[in-house]
């Protein structure tokens, strides 16, 4: 039944483009110059192009019915203003175009009027597929991420570093925390080589964040990375600066690094905010001759 609704309208669609453009031909053979004639028609062409794409879109019968009737009401439209310009009271070029403009907006929001729910039911249901997407990627991150853990448990327990290492990076990697034990241990192993990236160094600041830090070595070659003086250039200051503002972000109470953040404000022009910084420090850590002597 539906082939036979198809090949309906087909023809009915067919005989009502042959009519139209019989009907448009002689308007503008018989009213118009050469020079106006090419318009009209790339307009008529454009307009069945966008009907065309409309029927396409639909697939409701009903309203690939009020497409046709559109596209018959405005065509009908465009011969009526054509000849109206042509013979009506106004012949003003720029009317005509405006009033065709005017009948082409027309025919673009009734596409957009009967697409509408069809448009919005895609973006729905293409963003409840994201969403059940990414919610089975978590899932499954998250069971990976576990299992790395684990694996990475049970070769530190057996003290073999760098297959825990390995296990444990690629945990971290999948978005998800460590346990504190597998925290030190990469901590460690970081600062043991002395591994400056930027994985590293989010290490670190895992590690300073732990309630209890007892490793030197960490802390020294963390302190190492913050510290500047009047003799560090532009370019690596910044870098410098920044990472001593994570490093108080992750633990306020590391003292150090109030000192190298209160020096990179100093040597960057901002004497009021680095006084206050040194401040701090002095007040973390009384015996900081240096602070004293950048404060005075």
């Amino acid at each position: 039944m539906s082939w036979l609704v198809y090949i309906f309208f087909s023809l009915f669609f067919i005989g009502t483009i042959g009519n139209q453009i019989g009907a448009l031909g002689d308007i503008f053979i018989q009213n118009f110059s050469k020079e106006y004639v090419l318009f009209p028609i790339g307009l008529f062409i454009f307009l069945q192009i966008i009907f065309g794409y409309g029927l396409a879109k639909i697939q409701n019968w009903a309203r690939r019915g009020v497409l046709l009737e559109a596209n018959i009401v405005l065509i009908d439209l465009l011969a009526s203003v054509l000849y109206d310009s042509k013979f009506g009271v106004s012949k003003d070029v720029n009317e005509f175009l405006t009033r065709i403009i005017g009948c082409v907006i027309c025919g673009l929001i009734l596409i957009i009027h009967l697409n509408r729910s069809e448009i919005a039911n895609n973006f729905l249901e293409n963003k409840r597929k994201r969403r059940e997407l990414n919610k089975n990627k978590e899932a499954v991150n998250y069971i990976l991420a576990n299992a790395h853990i684990g694996l990475g448990n049970v070769f530190r327990l057996k003290g073999d570093t760098m297959p825990a290492v390995t296990h444990y990076e690629t945990a971290k990697k999948l978005g998800f925390a460590l346990p504190e034990p597998a925290i030190r241990l990469m901590a460690r192993y970081y600062a043991e080589n002395r591994i400056k990236t930027e994985e590293a160094i989010e290490f670190y600041l895992d590690y300073i964040r732990l309630d209890s830090i007892y490793d030197k070595m960490v802390i020294s070659f963390l302190k190492q990375l913050c510290h500047l003086d009047e003799t560090t250039d532009l370019n690596k200051r910044k870098k410098i600066k920044d990472l001593n503002k994570r490093v108080l972000k992750a633990n306020p109470r590391i003292k150090w690094a109030h000192f190298y953040l209160a020096l990179a404000y100093l040597f960057d022009g901002y004497p009021d905010i680095a006084a206050k910084g040194l401040k701090k420090s002095l007040s973390l850590e009384p015996d900081n001759l240096l602070a004293y002597y950048w404060l005075v």
